[in-house]
């Protein structure tokens, strides 16, 4: 529906517009847009909120088991460097550098867990701990305790691409 208005009753101007009155349905489709924008803008900050509470179960994970050798900012300077002859731990800070710029989720994550390696018998090697394992340490090996295990490792991954230094 078009309207002309015609003046400006309070100056006396003369000029004409149209508008449109709302139909039903312009009401609707701002109210569909109104929802649907809603709607993302809540799962943006849960997905936000899920990526933050991520990086800080990571954190915590890094500092309660990483920090000793990897050193608080990741650059491998921990206190077990001064302790431990010979243990040159890896700066985490540049993985995505030495990656030609692509953090490398998949071997982090392996590195981590280290249960491939005990698989293709390269322990002999290692210098790190076997964390798949010991996150599981005390519990028996169930189809749950291995799902936590993968999601703390995957917590680190995480908190260890965010050290990245850019």
């Amino acid at each position: 529906m078009t309207r002309k208005l015609s003046g400006n009753a309070l100056s006396g101007a003369s000029h004409s517009c149209e508008y449109r009155a709302a139909t039903p349905r312009s009401r609707h489709h701002t109210m569909m847009r109104k929802t649907v924008c809603c709607l993302a803008t809540g799962f943006l900050l849960w997905l936000s909120a899920g990526i933050a509470i991520a990086q800080m179960a990571g954190k915590e994970a890094y500092e309660k088991d990483c920090v000793v050798c990897h050193g608080p900012k990741g650059k491998g300077d921990g206190e077990a460097v001064r302790v431990l002859v010979g243990l040159a731990p890896t700066d985490l800070t540049q993985l995505s550098k030495k990656n030609g710029g692509k953090f490398p989720a998949d071997a982090v994550y392996r590195a981590i867990d280290g249960r491939d390696e005990v698989s293709a018998h390269h322990l002999g090697t290692r210098r790190m701990p076997l964390w798949g394992l010991d996150f599981q340490l005390g519990s028996p090996c169930t189809a749950e305790t291995e799902a936590q295990a993968c999601q703390r490792i995957k917590e680190l991954v995480r908190y260890i691409e965010a050290l990245q230094q850019r």
